[in-house]
């Protein structure tokens, strides 16, 4: 039986748009059975401090008074 993953990923910068010399990938694989339970726990996060559902999660965004989040 094949088990299928969900990949999440993102890049730390574009260097040659933000003028940094490095760049860092990241990423994160989970179970696709999963993906109901963690879209659930990041909503409940965004509750719990008072953000709103939308809310794009990035630490630029991030106001200062939600430094905790």
């Amino acid at each position: 039986m094949t088990q299928v993953f969900n990949v999440y990923c993102d890049e730390s910068c574009h260097l040659d748009h933000d003028r940094q010399k490095v760049m860092v990938l990241g990423a994160i694989w989970r179970p696709l059975e999963k993906t109901r339970e963690i879209a659930l726990s990041v909503r409940d996060l965004k509750e719990m401090h008072n953000l709103a559902r939308d809310f794009e999660i990035k630490w630029p965004k991030v106001p200062p008074g939600k430094i905790n989040f």
